[in-house]
């Protein structure tokens, strides 16, 4: 599984992912960072305010994209706090996008 986090602004982020995201991957994402929601993609990602997933079932969570604001914690802090977390390699970085493997 691979997830892209990319920075918008400074208080800004997208979250994506092309395949399905497990649910302690959402939860720890959840856990570190509150958000705001600006836009859902329509295929599947439902996020209320209050950072809560809508998970439809406990194995996964649907593909897409979520366009959130950071109220808490920053990008680099969540890199590699999932980073330590799941035991993953260096992320990928282009400076303002990282790609976490899972």
């Amino acid at each position: 599984m691979e997830i892209a986090i990319k920075r918008i602004d400074e208080n800004t982020c997208m979250v994506t992912t092309l395949e399905a995201m497990t649910s302690a991957v959402a939860n720890h994402l959840l856990a570190n960072i509150n958000y705001e929601i600006i836009k859902v993609d329509p295929r599947g990602y439902t996020l209320t305010t209050g950072s809560a997933f809508n998970i439809e079932s406990q194995q996964h969570i649907h593909y897409g994209t979520i366009e959130c604001r950071i109220v808490k914690g920053n990008l680099e802090g969540l890199v590699d706090d999932l980073k330590e977390k799941f035991a993953l390699q260096d992320p990928l970085s282009n400076g303002d996008t990282w790609t976490l493997t899972f």
